[in-house]
Order: structure tokens, then C-alpha cells, then sequence
């Protein structure tokens, strides 16, 4: 069991968390690019209500974060899925592996963790779908919010001034030119995402949103993986020990459970058939050598 990784129920648990991590970030959307900037500003042009311009609209942004926490629905059923497969797998070759005399016992083992994995996912998938519904109201209590939206507007601001620089005509031995055709470019940037407009708060917004999901995603990740491990996990042991503790008052299941399979008897018979032989001929190749 030390060496077969596929026997430790934690380790195989760890992968499926890592893939369900991984299907998440699968579902961020493209905040940086044009299009979704402009699809934004059409929504917030959409959902205005009574904000001022040049305020966020905070209807746009509860509505498109409740749409992307949706798409978190899936990766919750299979992780769920997962991890049950990986339970009852992970049973079932500990069972073959330590009790391979009885098939009897492997086969009640077997239907026990089956059923007690059914119960405790139906009470982890409760707790999931709290966890989704509470993502779905934006909400945080995280410091480094803040600094999300900083860095991101950092990032934006140096991609802005490596793209002037890229687009420049001058060369650097007229440095006054190519200062003044930097200075243009980069005025041109900002009124273009600090102005009063639709494309401007879309801008501003779209990091703020890219900000908000990347601190939303940890945290449903976090605490969906600690859902599971708790609900499912964590009660696997003492759920299979209850269940199975259930049969020592009938004895004829238990003489069933402890009977030895038909196929291991005879092994046995068979080999305790052939000591015996080789016994008999050691005896007689003994008596042979004392009397020569």
C-alpha cells in the first residue's frame, strides 16, 4: 500500500481537487481582451439605472457575476462525481488487497461504501450548492481586493506604454520627436479609458470584475474542496464502521463473511497435498542416508 498510490485515498482526493481548481479557472472570462470590453459596455449602456456618468453600474456587475459563477455549476458536479469514484475504487482495492481470502466480506464492503457514498453526497451537494448561491451575491471582506485592482491597472498601464513605444515612428537618436509622439500616444490612452464614457467604464470595470473573480474563484475553490473533504471524506470511516458493525448480530452473515472462497480452499488442500508428499520423501531419504 505504500508504494500503490492508488490505495491512498488522500492522494487520489488531491488530484481531483487540482482538476476541479484547473476547470474553474477554465471558466474566466477574457476580461482583457477588446471584445469582452465592448460586449461590458453595451451591457452597462442596458442596465443603467439612475448612476451618474462615470459611475459603475452596479446592476451591470451584479448581473455578470452571478452569470459566471454559473458556469461553476458543472466543475461542482464533477468534482462530486470524482471523488466518489476515487472513494469507492480506493475501498474496493484495500478490500481485495487485505481480505482477498473472503470475497463474501469484499462484496458487503463494497455495497456498504456504495450506499454510504450516496447518502454523503446528497448532504455535500447541499452544502455546494450554499457555497454557489452565496458566490452569486457579490460580496468580500478581502484586503487585497484593492490590490488586485491596482496591480491590474498597473499591468494595463505598462502594456499601454510598451505598445506606445512599439508603435513609435521616431527613432531614439531624435529623442525630442519620439518624447512628444510618446507623450500623444499615452494622452490619447488615457483620456480614452479615464474619460466620461461607455468604453472608459467598461475598462475600468472589466479589472475590477477580473479583480473580484480571481478573490471569488480561490475562495469557492478553497471552500468547496474543504466541503467535500469534510462531508464526504472525513465521515467515510466512521460511516463504513457503523454500517458493517451492524452484522455482527446476525451469525450467519458473519459465518458467510469469514468463508473462504472455493478457489483458495483448494489451493490450500492442493499445497498441504504437496508439503505432506515432500515431507514423506524427505523421511525416506533420510532413512536411505543412515543406513548407507
Amino acid at each position: 500500500m505504500v508504494r500503490n498510490a492508488e490505495l491512498r485515498l488522500f492522494a487520489q482526493a488531491v488530484l481531483k481537487f487540482e482538476e476541479f481548481q484547473q476547470q474553474v479557472q477554465e471558466t474566466a472570462p477574457k476580461f482583457r481582451e477588446d471584445e469582452y470590453v465592448d460586449a461590458l459596455a453595451l451591457q452597462i449602456e442596458e442596465f443603467r439605472g439612475r448612476e451618474l456618468p462615470g459611475f459603475m453600474s452596479s446592476q451591470a456587475f451584479y448581473m455578470c457575476m452571478s452569470q459566471y459563477v454559473d458556469r461553476w455549476q458543472e466543475p461542482i458536479t464533477a468534482l462530486v462525481t470524482e471523488v466518489r469514484n476515487v472513494a469507492l475504487d480506493v475501498a474496493v482495492g484495500l478490500s481485495s488487497t487485505l481480505l482477498q481470502p473472503y470475497p463474501s466480506l469484499q462484496q458487503a464492503i463494497r455495497e456498504v461504501v456504495a450506499t454510504v457514498l450516496d447518502d454523503s453526497i446528497r448532504h455535500a451537494q447541499d452544502h455546494l450548492q450554499d457555497q454557489l448561491s452565496r458566490e452569486k451575491d457579490p460580496f468580500t471582506l478581502n484586503d487585497f481586493l484593492q490590490q488586485w485592482v491596482n496591480k491590474l491597472r498597473y499591468d494595463r498601464f505598462s502594456t499601454a506604454v510598451e505598445r506606445a513605444f512599439e508603435d513609435a515612428k521616431h527613432p531614439p537618436s531624435n529623442w525630442g520627436a519620439l518624447k512628444d509622439e510618446i507623450y500623444m500616444s499615452m494622452r490619447q490612452w488615457y483620456r480614452s479609458t479615464h474619460a466620461i464614457s461607455a468604453k472608459a467604464s467598461a475598462q475600468e470595470m472589466a479589472g475590477i470584475m477580473e479583480a473580484y473573480w480571481n478573490l471569488s474563484a480561490k475562495r469557492f475553490v478553497d471552500n468547496c474542496c474543504m466541503t467535500v473533504d469534510k462531508d464526504i471524506l472525513g465521515t467515510l470511516p466512521d460511516a463504513i464502521q457503523d454500517q458493517m458493525f451492524q452484522f455482527i448480530k446476525e451469525d450467519d452473515r458473519l459465518k458467510l463473511f469469514f468463508t473462504e472462497s472455493p478457489e483458495l480452499v483448494a489451493k490450500k488442500q492442493d499445497l498441504d497435498s504437496k508439503r505432506e508428499r515432500l515431507s514423506r520423501a524427505a523421511e525416506k531419504l533420510a532413512a536411505i542416508a543412515s543406513v548407507a
